[in-house]
């Protein structure tokens, strides 16, 4: 979590000056005027590096606003997924002990989209439940609702950054990137029907995204990197309001050489299963802000 802060003069470009000290961590999210960057590199107590600059630069008492930032982790939590349906005396079911196995973010001209998959210890219901099952003594009730007050996010709102050197890119025409934990249940064990633990493997993060093909630099950089096997830093951002900002970031992809394909009147290069690498649990991070 990040508590927010106020800019102080002196910001320019990738450099961000604060106030007073920021407490951040390298890859971590910052959000300013509806837009989210990453910190790539600590100078001091009171300034960071961004992985690019804002539209323009924050200007001394800009308030840069609270955010979270998610990174992989090597031991994985479980949830509880809970099923309500109306009336209240309807079936109602909680798929207990459940972990993500893969988590998907969507990005098309229509609206952004996260998915999850992944695998639970049980399945629990209204109509059979017993004391005792998944740690409850009686089936819980369906909390009460807060008020829903925000809308779907456009596809086409955002912004995306590519590149050895971050380049801001309004070709994109899709985007998806995947984590997979390669989870396994620990279901074997005598004397037991139902799982005991999950087990994570070997984590896999992977990038694919189509773009227009275009002359200018920044374009045929990617397709150089790809033929040098040249790790590239890829960011997305979701959305354009302050509190509605979502950004993906992956500070090492080794982009793979791009399928060319024909089928509309322009271009586009397709980059497939580019795999993103990284150190201590950072291959990717995903930022609300």
């Amino acid at each position: 979590m990040y508590a927010g802060g106020t800019a102080a003069a002196g910001s320019s470009g990738t450099s961000l000056v604060f106030a007073a000290p920021h407490g951040l961590a390298v890859a971590q999210g910052v959000s300013c005027n509806g837009e989210i960057r990453f910190v790539t590199a600590i100078v001091n107590a009171t300034t960071v590096q961004l992985n690019s600059g804002f539209s323009s630069a924050p200007a001394a008492g800009t308030e840069i606003a609270p955010s979270i930032s998610y990174f992989p982790a090597t031991q994985l939590p479980s949830v509880s997924i809970f099923d309500y349906w109306d009336p209240s005396t309807a079936l109602q079911r909680i798929l207990c002990g459940a972990a993500v196995d893969k988590m998907t973010v969507k990005v098309n001209g229509d609206f952004h989209t996260f998915e999850f998959e992944g695998m639970a210890q049980d399945l629990l219901d209204s109509a059979s439940f017993t004391a005792g099952e998944g740690q409850l003594s009686s089936f819980p009730v369906e909390p009460v609702l807060g008020a829903f007050d925000y809308s779907i996010v456009p596809g086409n709102m955002g912004e995306a950054w590519l590149g050895i050197t971050p380049s801001q890119f309004y070709t994109i025409t899709s985007g998806t990137f995947e984590l997979d934990n390669s989870l396994e249940l620990r279901s074997k064990d005598f004397g037991t029907n139902l799982p005991l633990a999950i087990a994570p493997g070997p984590r896999s993060v992977t990038a694919a995204f189509s773009l227009y093909e275009m002359d200018d630099a920044a374009t045929q950089g990617l397709y150089q990197a790809a033929r040098q096997q040249s790790p590239i830093s890829l960011m997305f951002q979701l959305g354009q309001q302050t509190g509605q900002v979502v950004g993906v970031y992956m500070m090492s992809v080794v982009p793979v050489v791009p399928e060319f394909d024909d089928t509309d009147n322009r271009l586009q290069w397709k980059f497939q299963g580019s795999k993103a690498q990284g150190t201590a649990n950072n291959e990717i991070v995903v930022a609300f802000g």
